[in-house]
């Protein structure tokens, strides 16, 4: 008897599982329609909330939105929401002064780009190496969010019927998780 298996030779397994668990913003048509979503724990790394999916490109204005938006909305906590490409984060002022980025002349990392408002101030926009500088000063999920994360990714992979997955982002905390499992 054959048995059939399916291969993943490139995947990011905790992003799986926090994609799974996390704040999903797919259905995003406005950022006023921020207004109505539901917090979970699993949408936060410790007091950030984060999320993914949303596009400007779905907007009726199909602008970037901006740091007030996120504000009106979340003002008590730092906020980081990625685009649904991977190549944009939109912060909300809490966040943006968490990450230095307040002072409109702080130096961007070669290939990023900060979109700033008409008084020459970031708007909340960052995109490409800017955004990965946000990503990397961003506090790290707990070893309960990783365990939860990672077994979610698992659970997803296997009603997939994937076999076999090669991990691209694996750190030494995440290693000794699935060695656990």
């Amino acid at each position: 008897m054959e048995i059939s298996r399916c291969y993943d030779s490139h995947l990011h397994l905790l992003a799986t599982g926090i994609f799974k668990r996390g704040l999903r913003l797919f259905d995003l048509k406005s950022p006023a329609d921020l207004k109505s979503v539901s917090l979970s724990p699993d949408y936060f790394r410790q007091d950030w909330l984060v999320g993914f999916g949303w596009d400007q490109h779905r907007f009726e204005n199909q602008q970037y939105p901006t740091c007030k938006q996120l504000d009106d909305v979340f003002p008590d906590f730092p906020v980081a929401l990625t685009r649904a490409d991977g190549h944009a984060v939109w912060l909300n002022s809490k966040a943006m002064e968490k990450v230095g980025y307040l002072d409109s002349n702080k130096k961007v990392p070669n290939g990023g780009i900060v979109i700033r408002d008409a008084d020459g101030k970031p708007s909340g926009i960052f995109i490409e190496s800017a955004k990965i500088e946000i990503d990397q000063m961003m506090p790290n999920y707990s070893t309960e969010q990783n365990i939860l994360f990672l077994r979610e990714a698992i659970l997803h992979m296997n009603k997939q019927g994937f076999t076999h997955v090669r991990e691209m982002t694996s750190f030494i905390e995440q290693w000794n998780i699935l060695r656990q499992f």
